[in-house]
């Protein structure tokens, strides 16, 4: 009996509280980010089950849980409204969700109703690379389907509206392998597709472009210089392969006979030939 009693104290003291907003689900809404000061996030009559002759008589107050009062309250209408503009990634930075808490206050009797909005992202910034040009130095003879690890670009939205693919411009060597990881975040690898041959191409300026996903689409780029190191993968070649000198009887020791020259279209020291 006695644990009749007090299961049922706890029921009616839960649904007095609740009655109250303190132990309640809040009431959950959104607004995008970059909306201006002064639009309406929501209205909260319907939720609160007051009209707006109560709202305004039960001196009804919205106050936020933290040290920014993003909102106000406006009780001739029950309307939540944006007191300034809202950059998510100021305020959030890298978290997500982005979520502003708050609490309506009613008097007369005394209620409180939490409030969560969340702020929405929108495609408001580019990606973006740490650096301008990224220098690559590759060996001619690297074998092909060789893969080379590329920075990531940077953005600081979310969702569809962060980095969602990797363009590289039109080339014959090197291609883009596009990975996903484990977050959803994209990142992209250099492929070699094509032997290099220092001789005929030394070096490769190329396009990396990052894409993001929102509408319009914003990118980011950075170039690529490529420098394709020298291997010893060339013969030494004489101008003629066959040297016909006319020569006289009398010509004396240490005469010139003839003058040979070949080349090497390595460079360097692969380029050095000894007779």
């Amino acid at each position: 009996m006695e644990i009749y009693h007090l299961t049922r104290q706890v029921v009616l003291f839960f649904i007095s509280l609740c009655n109250s907003g303190m132990l309640c689900e809040p009431f959950r809404y959104s607004v995008p980010e970059e909306k201006k000061a002064g639009s309406t996030v929501a209205n909260v009559l319907k939720d609160l089950k007051v009209d707006v002759k109560e709202i305004s008589a039960r001196k009804a107050q919205l106050i936020s849980k933290s040290s920014r009062q993003d909102f106000q309250l406006d009780p001739h209408s029950g309307n939540i409204i944006l007191k300034d503009k809202i950059d998510r990634e100021a305020l959030c930075g890298l978290n997500d969700p982005c979520i502003l808490f708050s609490e309506i206050l009613l008097e007369n009797p005394f209620q409180f109703f939490k409030i969560e909005v969340q702020i929405e992202d929108v495609n408001d910034n580019s990606p973006r690379f740490s650096k301008n040009q990224f220098l690559f130095e590759i060996p001619e003879q690297t074998p092909v389907n060789t893969h080379f690890p590329l920075e990531k670009a940077q953005d600081l939205d979310k969702g569809k509206n962060a980095i969602q693919n990797y363009i590289l411009s039109a080339n014959e060597h090197f291609k883009l392998d596009v990975q996903s990881q484990n977050d959803g975040s994209k990142y992209a690898e250099l492929l070699l597709a094509k032997p290099l041959d220092r001789e005929v191409i030394p070096k490769f300026f190329l396009v990396l472009e990052a894409v993001d996903g929102g509408i319009p689409r914003r990118t980011g780029t950075a170039q690529i210089v490529i420098d394709i190191l020298d291997t010893n993968d060339n013969v030494p070649q004489f101008e003629q392969s066959v040297y016909k000198v006319q020569l006289m009887e009398n010509s004396h020791p240490g005469s010139l006979v003839a003058k040979v020259e070949a080349t090497d279209k390595d460079i360097g020291s692969n380029a050095h030939i000894t007779y």
